[in-house]
């Protein structure tokens, strides 16, 4: 008896642990203007605005959670609040930035739970 209460312990824990998953969305700009991105985080109630430099890489959104596998989440693209992004000229961006295909993702070591997703912006997707 005293063998298998251990034992069970052990089980009752590995059992108990959710998966865990991190996801980093972020913004590369590669163009020659600087980048402004309006962030609507509640359906018109609360907006923020975010300036990017040239050639400048910033994180947008991080969303984790448990339950799940980075993998298995890391495309799921809907849950990040609604963005624009206009140049220095405030001509807006011409892609469908929903479209997860224009991101380019990495999930290299799903196990340890994190993943980036990075969409590069260039001179040409503001005409």
């Amino acid at each position: 008896m005293k063998k298998i209460f251990p034992l069970l312990l052990l089980c009752l824990l590995w059992l108990g642990c959710d998966p865990a998953y991190d996801v980093f969305y972020s913004i590369n700009n590669q163009s020659d203007n600087k980048l402004t991105i309006v962030t609507d985080y509640s359906m018109g109630f609360n907006f923020d605005t975010t300036i990017i430099a040239k050639y400048t890489k910033v994180m947008l959104y991080h969303h984790s959670g448990i339950g799940a596998r980075t993998h298995n989440v890391i495309q799921g693209i809907e849950y990040m609040p609604e963005y624009q992004i206009y140049n220095q000229d405030n001509m807006l961006f011409n892609r469908d930035i929903t479209n997860i295909d224009y991101w380019d993702i990495d999930c290299k070591k799903p196990k340890q739970c994190a993943g980036t997703v990075t969409l590069t912006v260039t001179n040409e997707d503001f005409q």
